[in-house]
């Protein structure tokens, strides 16, 4: 199953036409409420939305970092800017 993430800066990784709508899964980031390190060993992390976790595996340490650093600044910036409005 591929997963991307919707909303914000984002979008621009999302596929433009999905392989097939059986296995992808699109994670709005205005939904994620924490992101969540797992196994650095296995260089795992959760996101967690409100109604469920979402378990993902990056392919490497360097990644694991990118992935849960810029995920993280996205979904803080949209919540800023959701309590400002």
């Amino acid at each position: 199953m591929i997963f991307y993430l919707s909303g914000a800066a984002s979008a621009a990784a999302a596929p433009e036409t999905p392989p097939s709508v059986e296995s992808t899964r699109s994670i709005p980031l205005a939904s994620i409420e924490n992101v969540r390190l797992i196994s650095k060993a296995k260089f795992e992390f959760e996101l967690v939305c409100p109604n469920r976790c979402y378990r993902l595996r990056a392919p490497s340490a360097r990644a694991l970092a990118l992935w849960t650093t810029s995920i993280t600044a996205e979904w803080m910036a949209i919540r800023k800017r959701g309590e400002a409005g």
